[in-house]
């Protein structure tokens, strides 16, 4: 997984707790500090918009990204987008985000989704292929469904859950709920 340097990196939201805890957590993935801006207009004054790969749009700001998103795609051609949200909101089903962190989430949780979406490559195809059951396991797993729920839903014991759960983070190499979201969002198993 090739990793950007921090100044490829926009975080952008008005708050600057949120900018400075964002840049903490993204500090200890990546060299270098990532740029921050406290607005659309201030970010779109960037030198090098291209060379923008990440940016991170709190929700702060994201009411914006629905009515300035063709022309912001566009200055940042080559950015991956991720929001970070306080609240449920609908933005999180916007198919040009490639990944939802949420506030409440782990620091680890966090961090792992960070990293999945700080690999500019494809996501690197699953070494063995999953079986229709854990398909159907890894779905329920990403809507937030709990081993017990699953295993009622699909009539299996938690000890089958259990296995299936295992064999998904084996064969992906993806442990965190968020790594398996962007994995199943990349593989079409769900739909953005």
């Amino acid at each position: 997984m090739r990793i950007p340097k921090g100044h490829n990196i926009l975080i952008i939201d008005p708050s600057e707790v949120i900018l400075n805890g964002l840049s903490t957590l993204m500090h200890q993935l990546v060299v270098g500090e990532p740029r921050l801006s406290t607005s659309w207009d201030e970010a779109l004054k960037i030198k090098n918009l291209a060379d923008i790969r990440l940016g991170i749009i709190g929700s702060g700001l994201i009411h914006e990204w629905v009515f300035r998103k063709s022309s912001i795609l566009k200055a940042f051609e080559n950015a991956r987008w991720a929001a970070f949200i306080y609240a449920p909101c609908y933005y999180e089903q916007d198919p040009h985000l490639d990944g939802v962190l949420k506030i409440n989430d782990s620091s680890d949780t966090i961090r792992s989704g960070l990293k999945s979406l700080l690999s500019i490559d494809k996501p690197e195809e699953p070494q063995q292929p999953l079986s229709e059951r854990e398909i159907e396991v890894l779905q329920l797993l990403v809507q937030g469904k709990s081993q017990k729920e699953i295993a009622h839903q699909l009539n299996l014991s938690i000890h089958t859950v259990n296995s299936h759960r295992k064999n998904i983070s084996e064969k992906t190499g993806i442990k965190s709920i968020a790594g398996l979201t962007l994995f199943a969002l990349s593989q079409k198993y769900i739909l953005p």
